[in-house]
């Protein structure tokens, strides 16, 4: 029985030491695009891009729907690693045009 425990233990310390190597060393860094028309940030009216795989793809995504809207009012910003809590988004790290996120 001992022995059956044992092998049960091991296969969960593997298991556990694959899905966690697995995640550092592998996962990459997910992109989210937000787009403020008019440049209003606290309005509900804003517009959230699909998961993008790169800044400067969130860079285009942005920069598109501003060339659209031709509206010098809007603001957008990218933010790396996003999560939703409590209703706002929560990324590692933002950035995007003046007022929003750290400028590069």
């Amino acid at each position: 029985m001992q022995e059956k425990i044992k092998k049960i233990i091991i296969l969960i310390i593997v298991l556990a030491a694959i899905y966690f190597g697995y995640n550092f060393l592998f996962r990459k860094d997910i992109y989210r695009g937000f787009y403020y028309p008019n440049g209003c940030l606290v309005c509900d009216n804003y517009i959230v891009s699909p998961d993008l795989n790169s800044a400067e793809d969130c860079v285009k995504w942005a920069e598109g729907i501003k060339n659209l809207n031709k509206n010098p009012q809007d603001l957008w910003e990218c933010g790396k690693n996003c999560r939703w809590e409590n209703g706002f988004s929560v990324c590692k790290e933002t950035f995007g045009e003046n007022g929003t996120g750290t400028h590069y």
